[in-house]
């Protein structure tokens, strides 16, 4: 098999200009700069590309010294065949004095034309001589204004004399060089036109094919080296593994490298972003790649329009071509894909890929790039160029304009440090070879090469620009890359022209077409929008023309919000640009009137939502507007205002969790549908009140409002609106815990929505059965189905349901103890919801986060996380979300010892969950509660609350908390010393963990367990639990379940009579208490270490153990610790016969009086008696 097209290169037509090398200067650069680019572009229509070969500086001063110079004007001349033009004026040029003989031997004809000029001989070589070549041969005579006569005069006009009357065609011009251009531009035209008719225009897909052929061809030029890189490509593309991606710094030769390897493995289909404009498209890649499969792998598929059917069938071709041989795919520029669709998120991109497909890739750091690194894909990064390869390209770029440069200069070249960037190297070559004089060259060089870096030396160019284009506009290149530099999509080029010109009228194209063309390598056309090529682009602009002060760059976001201003409001690009200009413009209060007009708020918002929200966040962030305080009126009297305008901004502050606004306007708009009796209207209605509803915490008006929106639906046959409101019920029954209608509802939800091709619905269905699953701890199959409905988010470019998805996936993780994992998906969630201002979202992640965080052991960056989570579900009333805020703070605020604040916390969340009815929030809340109740020594109402909760949670069918609740009855009837009836309940635990996919759940289980059977003397079966607990929690990287393993398998040593083992275990575990910050288990552990080091009599050690603990305890305010650990220390002290501080024992008398520690009371007591016995 072979490439589309890849052994073939553009046909290429190389027109040789003569003229005297010290004359008509700028005539020679209006044909490079001008004429010849924009040759190119009726060029391009045939598959061809032109190239002017123009001497005038491209010989060196060793070659003129050598003798070889007019060898290579002849073999160029040669060499562009049959076109050639000829210019003269009024001078004659260098005569010819002799010729060397192996020059005279190739060219014999040469004796008789000693004495003429280089430019004769030329004119004689390329046209007089050569009658074959007659008609592709074009001469412009420069009207002399010069009536002196001299001899070199003479023998121009001579020579031009014999040219007419050769009948060759001759052109005359007088006055500006334009005059010039037009002549030839016409003339080239004509011919190129004659010599190669219009073909048949191609198809699409055809187009796009030999768009990606030429660039190929166009890069691969470019490359040289890179040996390494290749040579990990190969062994990818032989033995496979996981798929490469390309990367390094904008402009270092990665495309080059691609293209490189496309020619290089002929059997690779290519496609690179910057083939076409429309190659930015997703579509438009999966569209060509398929076809190019279907016709190399001989495939029946179709290529679908419809986007969804597009990538099933482009991966089931990707099967397909797989199971017959390998499949290779280079892909360029991936981080240039448009942003819609989730094409950056490369939803359309298989994964994992068929075993025999290859994936060359190559992006820019972008979500694309992200991406690929999420993938697992293998990095190779692009490294800067050697000078040998410096010079390779150098003299294949300028060699195919007949150029070549002097050692000197070439060593200048590729010694410079700047050089070793391609992108330098290329822009610099770029500008020698539209260069004027020869003599020159090696000053514009230096000059070049002054400049340290391609921002810089683009500026130089831009100053080139100036006074190369500007004549019929000035200004013209500031303001045209200004302009493209504050777009925020780019500009059309209509949309340019427009912002050019002046007011109604646009520049002319014939003023801004010769920039255009010469500005092709920095000025992009992506699917119609020209944008910067690259950001060193956007960066010379900056420095030269916007500066750092601000004002320039607030003008020019002005003057496009003014010009976007003028098309109608729901103009797709008024929508696109507009607002952003004003955000960018900091023109706030302009911002604020277009966000609160309903006529062009309503179509942003419809067209746009998340951009809508993300602009509000951007505003409220910068100004004292905010979005609560819009549409006042509308809200305080709807009635006013056209049901329309009324409905769209109760869908807005909806959608912007500002559910007690939305459910003002519902009422009115629920009340008017019923009174016109328009049930279409009133589906929609509910359907969104409901959603208000609950969201508000009045979960059974809000399940009464679906359930009689389900019913219109059903009678009506409505089945779209059926499935949304089944979609809408699951997490109103799961909030009131009613888990098998809600079971009942996703299944059918799902059917419905398969059967309809229904994915928008189908992804909230898979959300809904991963909630299902999640109840009962089974997170492997909860997380499935979370992936399915990832995929459908991520094709559809929808970022709200997105970033639910994460957060869920992250509870999957969290549950099953992988908080790295978790981390990962709360950080990919954060980074969508902070852009949108999602405040629902964001705080639903703050906890996620806080929960994660205190598993990773971090209870002050927990605590900060709950803080924020829950000053967000104050302000807006998210009191579903406030009331598990409060249980889990409270668990972190009980583990540093404030159980007073915890139980606040607690009872606060009671009152919430009956309040708006969350039997599972109710639950937890009494769980908690029996915990501080334990602590301060109220067992038996510990013991009554677990045993409701209990209750509630098998109700529930919540299994992962019901284990929790058993748990601790367990714990507690241990304390009580019943551990007889602990044991029940350790059996249930062990029978519920079976039915669950928790390893967390299990180790904690386990430590549990582990503890009642070393209470009853069963230390063999007390260290294999604690064991199993620690494998566990290693394997989780938990640090807190490590410490608590390490806790227990110390008192299970010490109990064996293992003392040193367990010093070790409880050292490890006093030390993870203090990183993890768990300060009440440090005293505990360094109380237990100086009791034993106390019982061996190493009295030194002991005393250090209770210094440390009264350390810990004096810091963070632990008086029962501390008084026990100063009253040990003064004990030691007395038996070794040192002196025992009075303050010492009077202290710890006083913690023990005022905190209830009657036993130590009143040994501190006895103590001070023995004390003043001895002084």
């Amino acid at each position: 098999m072979s490439g589309p097209g890849l052994g073939e290169l553009p046909r290429p037509i190389r027109v040789f200009i003569s003229s005297p090398f010290l004359d008509l200067h700028s005539e020679r650069e209006e044909l490079v700069k001008r004429v010849f680019p924009a040759l190119q572009e009726s060029c391009d229509e045939r598959g061809l590309t032109c190239i002017e070969v123009d001497l005038r500086w491209g010989i060196t001063d060793a070659q003129v010294s050598d003798g070889e110079m007019l060898g290579i004007c002849l073999d160029e001349i040669d060499d562009c065949r049959p076109y050639f033009i000829g210019l003269l004026g009024d001078h004659y040029g260098s005569e010819i004095q002799g010729v060397e003989p192996a020059m005279l031997q190739r060219h014999p004809w040469l004796a008789d034309h000693i004495g003429e000029s280089v430019t004769e001989i030329e004119m004689f070589h390329g046209a007089l001589a050569a009658p074959e070549a007659a008609a592709r041969a074009l001469f412009y005579f420069r009207t002399s204004h010069n009536g002196d006569p001299s001899p070199s005069r003479e023998r121009v006009q001579s020579l031009k004399d014999r040219i007419t009357a050769s009948g060759l065609t001759v052109r005359e011009w007088s006055g500006p060089v334009e005059n010039l251009g037009d002549l030839v531009r016409r003339d080239l035209d004509a011919l190129v036109r004659e010599d190669y008719p219009d073909r048949p225009p191609p198809g699409a897909l055809e187009s796009q094919i030999a768009h990606q052929q030429d660039v190929v061809h166009a890069q691969a030029e470019l490359h040289v080296g890179r040996a390494d890189e290749l040579a990990v490509i190969g062994g990818y593309l032989e033995a496979g593994g996981p798929p490469l991606v390309v990367t390094g710094p904008s402009g270092i030769g990665k495309s080059a490298l691609l293209a490189t390897t496309a020619l290089r493995w002929l059997d690779a289909i290519v496609h690179f972003t910057s083939a076409s404009p429309s190659s930015t498209d997703w579509a438009v890649l999966c569209r060509q790649v398929l076809s190019r499969l279907i016709d190399e792998y001989d495939l029946s598929a179709d290529i679908p329009e419809n986007p969804d059917a597009l990538r099933d069938a482009f991966a089931k071709a990707l099967r397909d071509a797989s199971g017959r041989s390998r499949v290779v795919l280079v892909l360029d520029g991936l981080d240039q894909l448009d942003d819609h669709e989730g094409a950056l998120d490369l939803s359309w991109l298989p994964q994992p890929l068929p075993e025999r497909v290859r994936v060359i890739a190559s992006a820019l750091p972008s979500r694309a790039l992200d991406e690929m690194r999420r993938r697992g894909y293998r990095e190779v990064e692009v490294g800067r160029l050697e000078p040998a390869h410096r010079a390779e390209i150098a003299r294949r770029y300028l060699g195919q304009y007949g150029k070549s440069l002097a050692a000197a200069e070439m060593d200048d070249l590729i010694t410079a440090r700047q050089t070793e960037n391609p992108l330098f190297l290329r822009l610099l070559l770029g500008e020698l070879r539209v260069h004027g004089a020869h003599d020159t060259v090696h000053q514009r060089l230096t000059a070049l090469l002054s400049e340290p870096d391609a921002a810089a030396l683009l500026a130089s160019i831009f100053h080139r620009w100036e006074a190369d284009y500007e004549r019929g506009r000035p200004g013209l290149v500031a303001t045209a890359l200004r302009s493209l530099r504050a777009a925020r999509s780019g500009l059309s080029e209509s949309e340019l022209l427009d912002l050019l010109g002046s007011p109604g009228q646009p520049l002319p194209h014939a003023v801004w077409a010769p920039l255009r063309r010469a500005s092709k390598s920095v000025v992009a056309d992506r699917g119609g929008r020209l944008i910067f090529a690259h950001p060193q682009a956007r960066d010379a602009t900056t420095t030269r023309y916007v500066g750092r002060t601000g004002d320039i760059d607030a003008a020019d976001h002005r003057r496009l919000a003014a010009y976007f201003a003028d098309l109608p409001p729901r103009h797709p690009r008024r929508l696109e640009e507009q607002p952003w200009q004003l955000l960018a413009a900091a023109d706030f209060a302009g911002l604020h009137r277009l966000l609160v007009d309903v006529d062009f708020a309503e179509p942003l918002y419809e067209a746009r939502p998340f951009e809508y929200r993300e602009l509000w966040t951007a505003l409220e962030a910068q100004s004292s507007h905010r979005l609560a305080d819009a549409f006042g009126e509308i809200v305080s009297n709807p009635l006013a205002y056209p049901l329309r305008q009324a409905w769209f901004v109760a869908r807005l502050f909806l959608n912007t969790d500002y559910a007690t606004n939305a459910e003002a306007i519902y009422r009115y708009v629920e009340d008017s549908a019923r009174s016109a009796g328009d049930e279409p209207l009133l589906v929609q209605v509910l359907r969104d009140r409901a959603i208000a509803l609950e969201r508000l915490g009045r979960l059974d008006p809000a399940l009464a409002a679906m359930r009689d929106n389900e019913a219109i639906c059903r009678r009506r046959a409505d089945d779209a609106g059926l499935r949304m409101v089944l979609n809408n019920q699951v997490s109103v029954l799961a909030k009131k815990g009613l888990w098998d209608e809600a079971e009942r509802i996703v299944h059918e939800h799902r059917q419905l929505c398969e059967q309809a091709g229904d994915e928008a619905g189908l992804l909230q269905a898979y959300v809904g059965e991963a909630m299902v699953l999640q109840r009962s701890a089974q997170y492997a199959r909860a997380d499935d189905a979370l992936r399915q409905a990832e995929r459908l988010a991520l094709e559809r470019g929808d970022l709200d349901d997105l970033q639910i998805v994460l957060g869920n996936r992250a509870a999957c993780f969290q549950g099953r103890g992988r908080i790295d994992e978790a981390f990962e998906l709360l950080a990919r969630q954060e980074a969508i919801c902070r852009r949108s201002g999602d405040a629902r979202s964001i705080a639903r992640l703050l906890g996620s986060r806080a929960i994660a965080l205190r598993q990773r052991g971090d209870l002050i960056g927990a605590c900060s996380a709950h803080d924020e989570q829950e000053a967000i579900c104050r302000e807006r009333g998210f009191d579903d979300q406030l009331q598990a805020a409060l249980g889990d703070h409270g668990v972190i605020v009980m583990a540093l010892g404030d159980h007073d604040t915890a139980m606040t916390m607690f009872i606060e969340q009671e009152a919430i969950c009956r309040r708006v009815g969350l039997k599972s929030g109710l639950a937890r809340s009494y769980g908690l509660q029996a915990l501080i109740h334990d602590l301060r020594g109220a067992s038996g109402r510990a013991l009554e609350l677990h045993r409701t909760e209990a209750e509630i949670f098998r109700e529930l069918g919540e299994t992962s908390e019901l284990i929790r609740a058993f748990d601790n009855q367990a714990r507690v009837h241990r304390e009580r010393g019943e551990l007889a009836e602990a044991m029940p309940h350790h059996a249930e635990v062990r029978q519920l963990c079976a039915l669950i996919d928790s390893p967390s759940v299990l180790a904690r289980a386990c430590g549990n367990e582990a503890e009642t059977r070393r209470l009853m003397g069963d230390q063999t079966g007390a260290e294999r639990l604690y064991r199993e607990q620690l494998a566990i929690s290693d394997e989780l990287s938990d640090p807190n379940g490590q410490r608590t393993a390490w806790s227990g398998l110390a008192l299970v040593a010490h109990d064996q009579g293992d003392d040193s083992s367990a010093l070790d275990l409880s050292r490890k575990a006093s030390a993870a208490a203090r990183e993890l910050g768990i300060f009440d288990v440090e005293t505990r552990e360094l109380a237990f270490q100086g009791d034993i080091l106390f019982d061996q009599a190493e009295f030194a050690e002991a005393h250090a153990a209770y210094v440390g603990q009264a350390e810990v305890a004096r810091e963070h305010g632990q008086p029962a610790p501390l008084a026990l650990a100063l009253f040990n220390r003064a004990k030691i002290l007395l038996m070794t016969g040192q002196q025992v501080p009075r303050p010492l024992v009077v202290e710890a008398l006083e913690l023990a009086r005022a905190h209830g520690l009657i036993n130590l009371e009143e040994a501190a007591a006895e103590f001070l008696v023995v004390l003043d016995s001895l002084a």
